[in-house]
């Protein structure tokens, strides 16, 4: 797994290469695009996305894009749908236009609906018809009020009233997709968002299996039995945090060693907790 560099401060690129499953590779776009009303707005914000896309692009990866695209939707369609006129004039096209207008019939295949789902009955506002729009250049479909728990459902996902984030992936990644749902509103997590859950599969071979992690133990990930003892022991640590953030605050203008060495000492602080609270487990 590797992270792509970025010219766009709305996306992290994340490749994951040669996966087990068809000797290919997966990009991962983990996107946020400020509210259009922020300051931190951007009218290019799509258009950023959708041109780095496409210099990533090649013949032998899967694609999706998950974040927080403050786009409203409704239940509008997400691909182009080619009517029987339409169908009759492409018959005799070039096969990538064809493989293309008629990406869609992926989903029936795969029998899931070609209308998404979705609790959020507001009308799409701007950045809406933008994320439809890049979904269709892309030939990308929402998976929200599609798939697995979500399925005829779309669980609103901010403010218990909006739909606004989202996993988007290319239709050849829909088998692989064991698990989404966009679980409950935790505020250890978000001020106001809900997270999106998805779990993928491939079948993988372990190679020299006996030379992993030899020393038999590991650190859990998170118990969420410890929760609470977890964010006690962050509280605990309040004095060292402010004294990290009262550093930052000194230098006028940070560099960005300085800000990498700042966001490390916090990252420290919150891993180091986390492994004292789980404990390890033996593999």
């Amino acid at each position: 797994m590797k992270f792509l560099k970025s010219d766009s401060e709305f996306v992290q690129w994340v490749k994951i290469e040669n996966t087990p499953e068809q000797n290919t590779s997966f990009l991962l776009g983990c996107t946020y695009i400020p509210p259009s009303n922020s300051k931190y707005s951007s009218t290019e914000a799509f258009d950023e996305i959708e041109n780095e896309f496409f210099s990533f692009q090649n013949d032998s990866t899967f694609y999706a894009l998950v974040g927080d695209f403050n786009s409203r939707t409704a239940v509008l369609p997400d691909f182009f749908y080619a009517n029987e006129n339409w169908m009759h004039i492409l018959q005799d096209v070039e096969s990538d236009i064809s493989e293309y207008v008629f990406n869609f019939k992926k989903l029936l295949l795969y029998n899931l609906p070609l209308e998404r789902f979705n609790q959020d009955k507001s009308k799409p506002n701007a950045y809406g018809y933008k994320l439809l729009q890049l979904c269709k250049n892309l030939n990308l479909f929402i998976a929200n009020g599609r798939i697995c728990q979500d399925r005829y459902i779309g669980r609103v996902t901010s403010g218990g009233c909006s739909l606004i984030d989202y996993l988007i992936v290319s239709s050849e990644i829909f088998p692989f997709i064991v698990d989404f749902n966009v679980l409950d509103f935790d505020p250890l997590f978000s001020d106001t968002h809900s997270r999106l859950h998805f779990t993928t599969k491939c079948y993988a071979r372990v190679i020299h299996e006996n030379q992993f992690n030899q020393s038999g133990n590991n650190y859990h990930r998170w118990v969420n039995g410890k929760r609470d003892i977890f964010v006690d022991a962050i509280i605990d640590q309040q004095d060292s945090i402010d004294s990290i953030l009262v550093n930052l605050e000194e230098v006028n203008t940070p560099n960005q060693d300085e800000i990498n060495n700042i966001v490390n000492k916090i990252s420290n602080i919150f891993v180091s907790t986390a492994r004292k609270t789980s404990g390890k487990k033996t593999i």
